[in-house]
């Protein structure tokens, strides 16, 4: 089997960042890919499909336009799940999501990045929306965690 790109004793640990097709996220690749930049750690990208991704063309130029080449790892199931478990394959630095809808310091029970900060043992990075972006409260259960913050949160060992 070929070992991942992502992995190798001699790099340094990726960062896994949770994405869903909202603002938030793009505000948290965004985010993750400056700071990989500034470490020269690889960022995986993770993508957990769900029925509102229906119906998705995964040739459209969108897709992965913003995602480093040879990043992303596209799943079927929960968002956090599939962050978590990713991270815990890559033994990554961190994981990075956008803020929920309702902003960093008010998480709803079902929130992805509310999830992955109460239940994974490493570093997880919450980043809010830039100012002036409207968050999309519709994504904020089925997406890797969206919305608008005010700060930026983090949870994890």
């Amino acid at each position: 089997m070929p070992q991942d790109p992502l992995e190798g004793a001699d790099r340094p640990r990726p960062l896994v960042v949770g994405v869903a097709h909202d603002p938030a996220s793009a505000a948290a690749l965004a985010f993750a890919r400056r700071l990989g930049s500034s470490l020269g750690a690889p960022v995986r990208v993770v993508h957990a499909v769900d029925l509102d991704d229906y119906p998705v063309d995964p040739d459209a130029g969108t897709w992965d336009a913003a995602a480093p080449p040879g990043s992303w790892h596209v799943v079927r199931g929960d968002p956090a799940a599939a962050i978590a478990a990713e991270a815990e394959r890559l033994d990554a630095a961190m994981i990075v999501v956008g803020a929920p809808a309702h902003g960093v310091g008010r998480f709803g029970r079902r929130s992805v990045a509310r999830r992955l900060v109460e239940q994974v043992g490493r570093p997880v990075v919450v980043v809010p929306l830039p100012a002036g972006v409207a968050p999309d409260p519709s994504a904020d259960q089925a997406g890797a965690g969206t919305g608008s913050g005010t700060g930026l949160g983090v949870g994890g060992s």
